[in-house]
């Protein structure tokens, strides 16, 4: 069972958005972006569905279960609901970091309209284990998992980041792509983040690339807020 929470927009033909978290993150966003974003959306007339991955959040199942494999299988079970709960409409996605990952996997699957990427993983095997190589080194504990702070992880989680290429994905989509990074993220750079426009421009697809000013991995600025919220609500309004 996933649980999520919805924004809906009484309207003829609104559009929706599908938020997809990122790692040991959950429906809310990180300080509460998702949160803030389905608002500010709303307000703009563009429904949305925040939903937390299996085994994570308020969903059921266990953390180490979860691999990119079952986020993927969980952001397409979400947005069938929404189509069979409200009909078909046109739908959007926005993934943050490696949920940035599945909604670039799942787009062309679902046949989305269009694609959010804030500070989205474009190399999400080569990235994780470079950053997590101390947790691998550690070694397992007694129930056979590596511990990540208060997470705990099982190896196949890395071994199935390697079955999948978000950038070559791409190469399905017939929608178009807008992506946000911070200039201070710590955790993707921009470099990581500006492969999606590149390989976006080899595949055809019209994209654009906002870097923003002061704002690290989570966007935790009042002023970055604001400008994800209301550039977006723009493309997606320009898009139905």
């Amino acid at each position: 069972t996933l649980r999520g929470s919805v924004h809906r927009i009484r309207s003829e033909g609104a559009p929706w958005i599908v938020f997809c978290h990122g790692f040991t993150a959950q429906r809310m966003g990180p300080d509460y972006l998702f949160v803030k974003l389905s608002r500010r959306l709303a307000a703009q007339g563009i429904s949305s569905l925040r939903f937390d991955f299996a085994g994570c959040g308020e969903s059921q199942g266990h953390f180490f279960d979860m691999t990119l494999s079952t986020m993927n299988e969980d952001l397409v079970s979400a947005i069938r609901f929404v189509r069979r709960r409200w009909g078909t409409h046109p739908t959007f996605l926005l993934g943050h970091s490696l949920g940035g990952s599945a909604a670039a996997l799942c787009a062309s699957r679902v046949k989305a309209s269009g694609i959010a990427l804030l500070a989205p993983l474009s190399r999400p095997y080569k990235t994780f284990m470079g950053r997590k190589k101390s947790v691998i080194k550690a070694g397992r504990n007694s129930r056979g998992l590596y511990e990540y702070g208060p997470h705990q992880l099982a190896m196949h989680f890395a071994e199935d980041m390697k079955c999948h290429d978000p950038l070559t994905a791409l190469s399905g989509f017939s929608g178009d792509l807008i992506i946000f990074q911070g200039s201070a993220d710590q955790s993707v750079s921009i470099g990581e983040s500006g492969l999606y426009q590149h390989y976006a421009q080899r595949a055809g697809i019209n994209s654009q690339y906002h870097i923003i000013p002061d704002n690290d991995h989570n966007f935790s600025t009042v002023a970055g807020v604001d400008f994800i919220a209301s550039t977006l609500g723009q493309w997606i309004t320009e898009r139905v």
